[in-house]
């Protein structure tokens, strides 16, 4: 059999493993590993924060294929000479191939400012706002879908509070400015207030800051140092650099999806941070496995957008929909139809990845612009 190591049980990390293991005949040994026992619908955590939900979280064994061999445990180096992953625990594993899909977080904050980063921290914040009297002042720092979601969702709920959304730029950057007063008559509606082109609002500046009782940081993606500690190699924010085949140049037999890597090759500039890119990816990189344990020569991923789903609360939503390389068409959907939307994307988020355990390949995804 062939080892298989996934790095992430995320969307990029569960997506790949089930192709994997739910292959027919599949030579691979698939193993996962990850922090903890569960899956985090990171989709869905404004919407934990503000209390519309229970829990963001979801047992992995349900999840994946039953093959799957998970193991919670951090990987703390990749150790590619000698072919194996060192675990936390010390425990070193052999591998084959493996998958980097360790996913990201939220960007750099101030210390007492809260984040939507995973369930951790999102549960203190949502602690945090449970304490909060009526009129307490909740800043969000961010004018991205992140921002937005969490700003609306927290008006909602707790219609008391006093909630400002602050960016640096316009809101809904990547929106056409008819959708983006949408998303502006949606705050409004909701007593969000909006600030947008603020230049005075840095993670540094925020502790000194006594005019919030709560700010949130939402601006932004990080990810884990584990590729650079591995010595592979990283863009200037710590991303993995992966070929067009999403294998690392120089290291053959290390993929990478999700986030936490980035195609380092002309063409593939407009490729977000999503999931609507770590599930294609994730894919991609385990049929690549595939091809090349059967003799076949990997190849070139190519995946594109359809739409960016915001939710502006439980009733009202926004669908922009965009070109393959990311760029915002004309029209869009909005009100109950764009919430409905935003809803049955969510749930089929997961539906998605649980059919590639029953049948491998089953999901499919845009295909790039080139």
């Amino acid at each position: 059999m062939v080892e298989v190591v996934i790095v992430g049980g995320g969307y990029a990390g569960v997506t790949a493993a089930n192709r994997l293991a739910a292959t027919p005949g599949s030579p691979a040994r698939v193993t996962v590993i990850n922090p903890r026992s569960h899956f985090v619908e990171r989709i869905r955590l404004h919407e934990y924060a503000a209390g519309t939900i229970e829990s963001p979280n979801i047992d992995l064994s349900t999840l994946l294929h039953p093959a799957v061999n998970l193991v919670v445990d951090t990987v703390t180096r990749i150790d590619d000479e000698r072919r194996v992953v060192i675990l936390g625990s010390m425990e070193e594993m052999l591998y084959d191939y493996v998958i980097y899909a360790i996913g990201s977080g939220q960007g750099s904050a101030a210390t007492d400012a809260y984040s939507v980063a995973n369930d951790m921290s999102t549960s203190a914040l949502r602690d945090r706002l449970q304490q909060l009297t009526a009129s307490a002042k909740v800043e969000i720092i961010g004018g991205g879908l992140t921002g937005i979601e969490t700003a609306t969702e927290i008006a909602e709920q707790s219609p008391l509070l006093d909630v400002t959304l602050r960016t640096n730029g316009v809101v809904a950057p990547g929106f056409t400015e008819s959708s983006r007063q949408r998303v502006r008559r949606g705050l409004r509606r909701l007593h969000v207030n909006l600030i947008e082109h603020s230049q005075d609002r840095t993670a540094s500046t925020i502790p000194a800051d006594e005019a919030s009782d709560m700010v949130i940081w939402c601006a932004g993606f990080s990810v884990p140092s584990l590729a650079a500690d591995s010595g592979l190699p990283v863009d200037e924010h710590g991303r993995l650099l992966v070929d067009a085949a999403l294998r690392v140049q120089g290291f053959a037999h290390i993929f990478g999806a999700g986030d936490a890597s980035v195609i380092d090759v002309p063409g593939y500039a407009y490729h977000r941070m999503s999931c609507a890119s770590a599930m294609p990816m994730g894919g991609h990189a385990a049929a690549n496995i595939l091809d090349i344990i059967s003799g076949r020569e990997p190849t070139s991923h190519s995946s594109g957008y359809l739409a960016h789903c915001l939710s502006l609360g439980r009733s009202d939503g926004l669908i922009q929909f965009v070109r393959r390389n990311d760029t915002p068409l004309s029209f869009s959907l909005s009100g109950r139809p764009g919430a409905w939307v935003k809803e049955l994307v969510s749930r089929r988020t997961i539906r998605w990845m649980l059919d590639e355990a029953t049948k491998s390949g089953s999901y499919s995804w845009a295909r790039g612009p080139a």
